[in-house]
C-alpha cells in the first residue's frame, strides 16, 4: 500500500497446488504393465525424461517446503480485492498475480495484472483501466480511461470480482452477492454528496453525482444519457449554460424545439444509428420527419456496421427520391419488420447493377415491394456472374454439421454447396441467398425442420474469419421466410447449431471452402485462403490452365 493510504476492505485468496514428482524410477513397477494407464499428471515426459507422480497437495506449508525442488511443479494463485483512499482518491483495485514452476524448470512464470476503478473527489472525475504484467519493466501494458461511463466501470469491475471470489474452496453461507454488493456500498458511501437512490445502478449513482457538483442541469430521463457515447464534453456544456440537452442537441447539430422535445421523451438511445442518419441525410431531413419515426432511429438497438452501411449508399449515390424511399424502408427495419442486412444487401446490389450500366432504381416503399425488388435486384445481378458455382469442404466437417438436432421434434442442417441449392433455398424463402454462392467467408446453413426437405426452415449465413487470431465462425444472420425473424421456439436449435460450428471450425477436420465455376467454355479454380487482417478471401482465379487436374477435381465435386 502507498504511504498515507487508508485501506477500507480487503479480500484475499491464495490457491495453492503442489505436484512432487519421484526422481527414481522402480525396476519392477505395476507401472510398466501395458494394461496400466497413467494420467497426464502421474506420468510427465519433459526434455530429461518420464517422471513418475509422488505427492499431491493444496496446502501453503508444502509450497514452501517444495520451492526449491526441481522434482516439483508447484504454483501459487493470489486474488486480491482492496478497497482504499488516497488523498482525494478513492480506489476499487483487483490484483490478480500467479506464481508457477514446472518441474526440472530452473526459473518461475509470473505474471501480475491490476484491474482498477478510482473516484477523484477533487475534481469529481473517475478512472477506470487495467494494468498488465505491471511488475515488467518491458512488455507491460496500460490502459486508462476518463469519465467513459458507457463502458459501464464499477459494473465492469463488479463482473470481475464476482470471478475471484466465487472461485472453489469458498467457506459455507459465502454470498458472492451480498460481498459485491458490500465492496461497492463502501466505495459509494465514502464519495461525498453521492445522489443515492435505489432505483439507480452505481455506475448511474456516480453519473449523477458528477454532473451535481459540475453543475449540470440534466433532463428527468437522464439516465437515457448516462450510457450514451459519444456526450457533450465539459467545454461544450460550459458555452450551453451547462443545460446538458441544448449542449447535446448543438453536439449533433440538432438544434430546434422539435429536437429538444425528442430528446426530452426518450427512453433509450442508440448513438451509431443517430450518427448514421445525421451523416447521411442530414438534420435539415430528419427536421421535416415525424416525431415518431426519429424516435423509432434513436430506439433502434440491432448491432450493425453502420459505417459499412454508408459506404455502401455512398458509392451508390441514390436520388432524393431515391434516399426518401431508403428512409422508409429503414424505419421498417427499425421497427423489427425487416432485417437491416437485406437493406445493405439491396443497396450493393444497386451499386452493383450500375456499375454493370443496369439503370435500376431504389423505388420500394413498402415491405411487399422491397422484398419484389429484392429479388429482381438478385436475379438480374445473378445473370452478370455466368456461371455454375460448387463448393466444397471436408466431409468431415459437412457430415458433423449436417447431424439432425432434436428440440421436441428433429431439425436438419443442410449445408448448400452448389448454385442450383442457393437458388432453390433463395426462391423458396424469397431471399437473395443466391447472391451468396461466391462469397468467400460464407458458409450458408439450412436449417430445416422436421424432415431434410421441409418448406419450414432458416436462412442462417455463418461468416468465417480470424481477425481477432482465433478462427470463428459467426452467425450473423438467421432469417425465415421473407427475411423475416425466426419465432422463438427455434432460438434453442440455433444456439445449439451456433455452437457445434464453433466447435467445428476450430477442429482439426475444417477447412476453408475451394469452389469450381463452370462456364460455357471454361472452368475457373478459386480457394479460399486468410487475408492480411483476417478476413477470408479467394486467391488468384486460375481459368483454364489445370488441364486434367482441374477436371479431375471438378468430377469429384459433381
Amino acid at each position: 500500500m502507498k504511504e498515507g493510504s487508508i485501506e477500507l476492505y480487503k479480500f484475499e485468496r491464495k490457491v495453492y497446488q503442489v505436484n512432487t514428482y519421484k526422481n527414481y524410477c522402480d525396476l519392477e513397477s505395476k507401472y510398466k504393465s501395458p494394461e496400466f494407464e497413467l494420467s497426464a499428471n502421474e506420468l510427465v515426459t519433459t526434455r530429461n525424461g518420464k517422471f513418475m507422480q509422488d505427492f499431491v497437495s493444496d496446502k501453503e506449508e508444502d509450497f514452501v517446503e517444495n520451492f526449491a525442488n526441481p522434482f516439483a511443479f508447484i504454483s501459487r494463485y493470489k486474488r486480491t480485492v482492496v478497497v482504499e483512499k488516497v488523498g482525494d482518491k478513492l480506489s476499487i483495485k483487483v490484483f490478480l498475480c500467479s506464481k508457477q514452476r514446472e518441474i526440472t524448470k530452473p526459473y518461475f512464470k509470473e505474471s501480475k495484472n491490476c484491474y482498477f476503478v478510482t473516484y477523484n473527489i477533487k475534481t469529481n472525475d473517475i478512472y477506470d483501466g487495467f494494468l498488465n504484467n505491471y511488475h515488467l519493466k518491458r512488455n507491460k501494458k496500460k490502459i486508462l480511461r476518463r469519465n467513459q461511463f458507457w463502458r459501464q466501470p464499477l459494473q465492469n469491475i463488479s463482473d470481475i470480482i464476482r470471478g475471484i471470489i466465487t472461485y472453489p474452496g469458498t467457506k459455507e453461507n459465502f454470498s458472492p452477492h451480498e460481498e459485491i454488493d458490500k465492496i461497492i456500498t463502501i466505495f459509494i458511501n465514502n464519495i461525498p454528496n453521492v445522489e443515492k437512490n435505489f432505483l439507480y445502478s452505481p455506475d448511474d449513482m456516480i453519473f449523477k453525482t458528477r454532473a451535481n457538483a459540475l453543475g449540470v442541469k440534466l433532463p428527468d430521463n437522464w439516465q437515457v444519457f448516462s450510457k450514451m457515447y459519444p456526450t457533450p464534453t465539459k467545454k461544450v456544456l460550459k458555452k450551453y449554460n451547462f443545460k446538458f440537452i441544448d449542449a447535446l442537441q448543438s453536439y449533433y447539430g440538432l438544434n430546434g424545439g422539435k429536437f429538444k422535445k425528442i430528446f426530452h421523451e426518450i427512453d433509450s438511445i442508440n448513438t451509431k444509428s443517430l450518427e448514421f442518419v445525421i451523416d447521411y441525410f442530414g438534420s435539415e431531413f430528419l427536421r421535416n420527419q415525424t416525431v415518431q419515426d426519429v424516435k423509432m432511429v434513436l430506439d433502434y438497438h440491432d448491432k450493425w456496421n453502420y459505417r459499412y452501411l454508408l459506404e455502401r449508399l455512398t458509392a451508390a449515390r441514390l436520388s432524393d427520391l431515391e434516399k426518401n424511399n431508403f428512409w422508409k424502408i429503414f424505419i421498417l427495419c427499425t421497427g423489427e419488420n425487416l432485417n437491416i442486412t437485406s437493406l445493405a444487401d439491396h443497396i450493393d446490389y444497386i451499386d452493383k447493377l450500375r456499375r454493370h450500366g443496369e439503370d435500376v432504381r431504389f423505388n420500394a416503399k413498402t415491405i411487399h415491394e422491397f422484398r419484389e425488388e429484392h429479388a429482381e435486384f438478385s436475379t438480374l445481378l445473378e445473370t452478370y456472374r455466368k456461371g455454375v458455382c460448387y463448393r466444397f469442404y471436408n466431409d468431415d466437417f459437412i457430415q458433423r454439421l449436417q447431424m439432425p438436432i432434436f428440440d421436441k421434434e428433429y431439425y436438419y442442417p443442410v449445408v448448400l454447396t452448389s448454385t442450383e441449392e442457393y437458388n432453390e433455398e433463395s426462391s423458396h424463402q424469397s431471399n437473395c441467398v443466391r447472391g451468396y454462392v461466391d462469397k468467400s467467408s460464407s458458409i450458408i446453413v439450412s436449417l430445416r425442420k422436421g424432415d431434410t426437405k421441409s418448406k419450414d426452415r432458416a436462412t442462417i449465413e455463418y461468416n468465417i474469419d480470424k481477425r481477432t487470431g482465433k478462427l470463428r465462425a459467426v452467425n450473423v444472420q438467421c432469417l425465415g421466410r421473407f427475411n423475416n425473424r425466426l419465432s422463438m421456439e427455434w432460438d434453442s436449435v440455433v444456439r445449439n447449431l451456433d455452437e457445434r460450428m464453433s466447435i467445428l471450425v476450430n477442429s482439426n477436420i475444417f477447412t476453408l471452402p475451394e469452389m469450381v465455376t463452370k462456364f460455357k467454355n471454361k472452368e475457373k479454380y478459386q480457394k479460399a485462403v486468410f487475408g492480411l487482417k483476417g478476413n477470408v478471401v479467394w486467391d488468384s482465379e486460375t481459368e483454364n490452365i489445370l488441364g486434367d487436374d482441374l477436371a479431375n477435381l471438378f468430377e469429384l465435386v459433381i
